[in-house]
């Protein structure tokens, strides 16, 4: 159970997972599902807006099967499927009108092999995402773990296509029923190069995480028009664990 609260956005969220295993515990069955029950009150500061109270209703299932192929290889398959139903427009953005629903499904593919003589893995992700919008995507992830005794080294590429939803255009079309110029809906492409650092020291395990992150709308497979406030940045993270008994 989760519950978060923000000057204009209030969301409380329930999920449950289940997972068992296969005789010989070379197989993993996972499923899990979840809703969400938000509530939006936009605030009227610098950004004039037309709303007073709206509400988000969301619910999501997941079923997922990881299979050893050996002692040294894995791979993982993952299938979701996500529906939201109320108040989907960005009340920040002038003109912006997006349909009061919205079905979204996910499918994942992972691979991990570990290399004996190397002392690391190689890491393998896709995802396929389509939504009832008209959008598609695909994330590809490559990446190599290295161990160095209590240390390991994980630098990682990751590539992003996306399609841009029917209603997407930076210019808007008053004759259409939906509209909206949020770059985060056209199409565009983009990469990001990391580096991940860790270190176990008993019961602690310290991590830290570097990342670039650049985007472009001529990097999408699909093609598509110029996309305003396309961002690039650099991301870092820190974290600390503690495993007890």
């Amino acid at each position: 159970a989760t519950h978060s609260n923000e000057d204009d956005y209030e969301a409380l969220a329930l999920g449950v997972d289940v997972s068992w295993n296969s005789r010989d515990n070379a197989r993993t069955w996972t499923a899990s599902a979840s809703t969400s029950h938000d509530k939006l009150e936009p605030t009227n500061e610098k950004i004039p807006v037309f709303v007073e109270k709206e509400k988000l209703d969301t619910q999501s299932i997941y079923f997922g099967v990881s299979q050893i192929l050996s002692r040294t290889a894995l791979i993982r398959l993952g299938l979701s499927y996500t529906y939201s139903e109320g108040f989907l427009t960005d009340p920040y953005k002038l003109r912006d009108k997006r349909p009061a629903s919205h079905d979204r499904m996910t499918f994942t593919a992972g691979y991990r092999k570990y290399i004996i003589d190397a002392n690391g893995a190689i890491k393998a992700d896709y995802r396929f995402y389509s939504d009832d919008w008209g959008t598609d995507s695909h994330t590809i992830t490559v990446g190599w773990s290295q161990s160095l005794k209590i240390q390991t080294f994980t630098p990682y590429l990751r590539y992003y296509s996306q399609k841009k939803t029917d209603f997407f255009s930076p210019i808007a079309d008053f004759n259409e029923s939906f509209y909206s110029d949020d770059y985060r809906l056209s199409s565009f492409g983009a990469f990001t190069a990391g580096l991940r650092w860790s270190i176990e020291l008993g019961d602690w395990a310290a991590e830290v995480q570097l990342e670039r992150y650049r985007s472009d709308s001529d990097w999408s497979m699909y093609g598509g028009q110029e996309a305003p406030a396309l961002v690039d940045f650099w991301r870092g993270t820190i974290g600390l664990t503690w495993r007890f008994d």
